[in-house]
């Protein structure tokens, strides 16, 4: 007769961060998360309204698929402006499900306008919720939600905005104003990053994956 012993969670293994710009976003991130976390909601399309907001959006995929029950990916899509509104219709298309939690994730917002269009778009779409996740946002949470139906959630990580992200394509991995690619050595450094990012904000939820 065999003795049953304890499953253990297994600690998330990660290493050091080498992007400054990266590591200043594990903060605003787990408070997100956390705050994502203790909603219960579970969000099955994340949407990024612009190329500096791929780095959050990347680490949260990775991040809301431990949270859920069965650590599914969440579906990513990346919209860049100005045209990427105008194709979103037709990117959402190719997914199947009819019935969809959405979170707008963006790295930042001074002024809250390209996060407003993107939320008006979706309202258009027949989605059961639709939230915003800011890593970094001027404006507090009360000034943004009048703007938005009354049942919008939305997570904010810190009240400044931050820094090093926006318009760094060797992080990134895609100019900003050209949308081409960057395949710069640099960029496959901060896509260890982002998993190093991930590991970190859910080792500081205590939510290791198994």
């Amino acid at each position: 007769m065999t003795q049953e012993t304890e499953r253990m969670p297994v600690v998330p293994v990660f290493g050091e961060i080498i992007h400054p710009e990266i590591a200043g976003l594990e903060k605003p991130l787990t408070n997100i998360a956390s705050q994502i976390k203790d909603s219960g909601v579970t969000y099955d399309l994340i949407v990024c309204d612009d190329t500096s907001g791929r780095i959050p959006a990347l680490a949260l995929r990775k991040i809301l698929a431990f949270l859920s029950e069965d650590q599914k990916n969440p579906d990513l899509v990346f919209i860049s402006k100005p045209t990427g509104l105008e194709r979103f219709d037709c990117i959402v298309n190719n997914f199947s499900a009819k019935s969809r939690k959405v979170l707008i994730a963006t790295e930042y917002s001074a002024h809250g306008n390209t996060v407003m269009k993107l939320h008006k778009t979706l309202r258009k779409r027949d989605y059961e919720a639709i939230d915003i996740a800011i890593v970094g946002c001027m404006i507090d949470e009360e000034s943004f939600k009048w703007v938005f139906s009354p049942d919008t959630v939305i997570y904010i990580g810190m009240n400044k905005l931050p820094w090093g992200i926006w318009n760094n394509e060797k992080i990134t991995g895609l100019n900003r104003y050209t949308f081409k690619p960057n395949k710069d050595a640099g960029h496959q450094i901060a896509r260890n990053d982002v998993n190093n990012l991930a590991m970190r904000v859910l080792a500081n939820l205590q939510q290791f994956p198994a």
